[in-house]
């Protein structure tokens, strides 16, 4: 998967940024409503991006990888991920 998206200025609080990352959502939840292919793309990067803002102000580099990590075997043991990964 690739991702170029990129952290922005962090929310005062990590209730401040989860505030900011209900937002995106329901932004997103809008452009679904709409069914506007171009919006729901954009807000969905918009609500990554939200997420990855809390992360990189909140965590190092090493505990994200490891949240990463852990996060995809929980999903590979769910049956989650495609083939092969």
């Amino acid at each position: 998967m690739i991702c170029n998206l990129k952290p922005t200025k962090f929310n005062a609080t990590i209730l401040g940024q989860c505030l900011k990352i209900q937002e995106e959502y329901e932004e997103l939840k809008e452009a679904v409503i709409e069914d506007d292919e171009k919006h729901i793309g954009e807000e969905c990067c918009d609500v990554i991006v939200a997420c990855l803002t809390l992360l990189e102000h909140n965590f190092t580099d090493k505990q994200i990888e490891d949240l990463f990590e852990m996060v995809n075997e929980k999903n590979r043991k769910r049956g989650y991920l495609k083939d092969g990964e």
